[in-house]
């Protein structure tokens, strides 16, 4: 079966001595550290191989798992500021912990870039996206918004995080983890292992309800 098969490539690529890990540096100034284990390797699609600045001041690494090269990991920045009220939305959507409904998706429309071709607009768009799932979530002391859609077009799943990178909004840095549906149950615990390891350069205060 195709989930014994992956099992035993991972044995093989994690066969590495206990705690051997590669360190990636920050890719974003918010981002002080993530560790990456063995089991990934960087993308012949990386231009973070050229310094990991692409055209426009746009930034895009890619990583791939080795035993499953079609599950990827992705750190991307659209290489513009979001309109300042745009901008205020995002920021006031990450001030607590909470399930995002469709109308709050609709008002940060310009943060989710194509993802938010998920949700219904009264203008006629191309659709992308079917977001399954969105909230705003305590990541190792940072809010951010976490994202569980799938792109229609290249018929993948994903799980994506939204980091508003200098705390006004409109910096929004993009982290995405993503795999073909049968491949995707089975590997997103390598997202949950990197995602523990997270620290960054400055941390959000709780939510008021956690700090009362």
């Amino acid at each position: 079966m195709q989930t014994t098969t992956y099992a035993a490539q991972a044995a093989k690529y994690t066969a590495a001595p206990a705690g051997k890990v590669q360190q990636l540096f920050p890719i974003f100034q918010e981002l002080a550290f993530m560790r990456l284990s063995d089991s990934w390797m960087p993308s012949k699609r990386d231009a973070g191989l050229m310094g990991g600045n692409a055209f426009d001041g746009k930034v895009f690494r890619q990583f791939q798992l080795k035993y499953v090269p079609s599950v990827t990991l992705d750190f991307w920045f659209r290489g513009r500021r979001l309109h300042p009220i745009a901008a205020l939305s995002f920021q006031l959507t990450l001030k607590y912990v909470h399930a995002l409904k469709e109308m709050e998706l609709e008002i940060i429309r310009e943060a989710l870039g194509i993802v938010g071709t998920g949700v219904p607009s009264r203008r006629q768009v191309e659709k992308i996206a079917h977001i399954h799932l969105a909230e705003v979530g305590n990541l190792n002391g940072k809010l951010v918004l976490a994202v569980r859609w799938d792109n229609l077009k290249t018929k993948r799943q994903f799980i994506s995080l939204f980091i508003d990178a200098e705390g006004d909004g409109a910096t929004v840095h993009e982290v995405h983890f993503s795999a073909p549906p049968e491949q995707f149950a089975e590997t997103k615990a390598h997202l949950t292992e990197l995602l523990r390891s997270i620290q960054w350069a400055e941390v959000s205060p709780p939510p008021l309800a956690v700090a009362a």
